[in-house]
């Protein structure tokens, strides 16, 4: 139940995350702090399925920055989380522990 309970409170983090690194990107595709690069490189290419990090970092700030194409990132922010918590697995393997009770 505990991986459950991180995993929900780990996706929030991640989003806020995503959305502050992505933002903070400047127009060499640079980020002023470590956390940010890193974020950026776990993420960044897998939400626009680009091989450059650099790329996916410009994109991803871009369209942060426009209202338009803000619901649209979003949707791709969470359509990759879910992919990388994958809560699914953890609901399931809390419904067996529940079983076995």
């Amino acid at each position: 139940m505990r991986d459950v309970i991180l995993d929900q409170v780990s996706y929030g983090v991640w989003v806020q995350l995503l959305v502050r690194a992505g933002s903070a990107v400047d127009e060499e595709g640079e980020v002023e702090h470590e956390w940010q690069e890193m974020v950026l490189e776990t993420f960044a290419r897998n939400l626009y399925d680009v091989s450059d990090v650099s790329e996916a970092t410009h994109r991803l700030r871009d369209d942060l920055s426009d209202p338009q194409t803000i619901p649209h990132v979003m949707q791709r922010i969470d359509s990759e989380l879910q992919e990388y918590i994958n809560p699914r697995e953890q609901l399931i393997h809390l419904m067996e522990e529940g079983l076995q009770i």
